[in-house]
């Protein structure tokens, strides 16, 4: 289904979240709160009239905003603390944020990253060049990944690492980031979908059978099972298709294909600014779009009923034949229809 955003059709980015309480914010030409299934223009006191990008609950209670312009800032009652150009930080935009297992703050940029550690900015740069950061993640051994139109980054100890995955996506664009309890990192680009595990990296794209080769969103649902979106599609994968077809085992991916532009008036999925996606307590997939917020139920589709099939009318070899069950063709039948 499709939810509209009153004054935000086809606005530039957009990008969802949903609070801890289960309360749905949408952030877009405005910022959007839902109330009973609809959403409504809303602000953060204390918040300087800007355009917010992103928001996410930190594990403190604190709630971090993203702005287009006006820096990050941490709003928790009404303290508010601002990060800018001007204490620090690399960039004013940001483009995505993620919160360490130490309760520190990672923020990328449209100029690089920064590391938001006890009230203070540190910034970190690739190198000459300043790209825009799009994904972060952590791994289980305490490593951030970082992805942006460059390619993919590993730093361990605040020290730029070499690793196989960074080699293999070197000038590819990462969307997305996605690490998983066993270790295996899922990457979403703009070349379809990389696996990064145990020093190996293996690509998955249309030629096995992914729905969309720009991959810029990964999220799991309550199944375990990994939903990847595009700007026109999203599909389920079930982890173990996605496994085998990665070790070699199978030759194609399965997925459940959710044909978004073509069903919900040319809406496309929006994805160059985190989070592009969201699940809900009640499983609910959770979009930002051109047209308005995009939602999926997947446990109400599963429960429909399936589609009869009925034959009405056969011919075989130019001939029609009354259809029953079963229907036995002679030997040297040439066409069925």
């Amino acid at each position: 289904s499709l939810l509209p955003l009153p004054g935000s059709a086809d606005a530039d980015f957009g990008t969802v979240f949903v609070d801890n309480n289960g309360t749905i914010w949408m952030c877009s030409t405005y910022l959007y709160k839902d109330h009973d299934g609809a959403f409504q223009r809303t602000s953060l006191p204390g918040l300087p009239p800007i355009t917010v990008r992103n928001l996410m609950r930190a594990k403190d209670g604190a709630l971090w905003v993203g702005t287009e312009g006006g820096g990050l800032f941490r709003m928790e009652g009404r303290k508010v603390n601002a990060y800018s150009t001007q204490n620090g930080l690399a960039n004013d935009f940001i483009r995505v944020m993620f919160q360490d297992r130490d309760g520190s703050m990672w923020a990328g940029t449209d100029g690089g990253l920064d590391h938001i550690v006890a009230g203070r900015a540190i910034s970190y740069q690739f190198n000459s060049l300043a790209p825009s950061v799009m994904a972060l993640a952590q791994d289980r051994g305490g490593d951030i990944w970082v992805g942006s139109f460059l390619g993919l980054k590993r730093m361990h100890d605040g020290r730029w690492v070499d690793d196989p995955a960074v080699e293999a996506l070197r000038g590819v664009t990462i969307w997305a980031l996605k690490e998983m309890p066993d270790g295996t990192l899922w990457i979403g680009t703009d070349r379809g979908l990389y696996r990064a595990r145990d020093h190996s990296v293996v690509h998955l794209s249309a030629a096995q059978g992914l729905p969309s080769e720009f991959v810029q969103q990964i999220l799991q649902d309550h199944h375990g099972g990994l939903w990847i979106s595009g700007p026109g599609v999203v599909s389920r994968l079930e982890i173990n298709d996605l496994q085998s077809v990665a070790d070699g085992r199978s030759p194609r991916l399965s997925p459940r294909v959710y044909s978004v532009s073509s069903e919900l008036n040319s809406a496309e999925l929006y994805g160059t600014i985190q989070p592009a996606g969201a699940i809900t307590a009640a499983g609910d997939l959770l979009y930002p779009s051109n047209k308005g917020l995009v939602r999926i139920r997947p446990d109400i589709l599963r429960k429909r009923e399936p589609l009869s099939l009925f034959l009405e009318q056969v011919t075989i070899d130019g001939r029609g034949v009354v259809p029953h069950n079963p229907l036995t063709l002679n030997a040297g039948s040439f066409r069925v229809e």
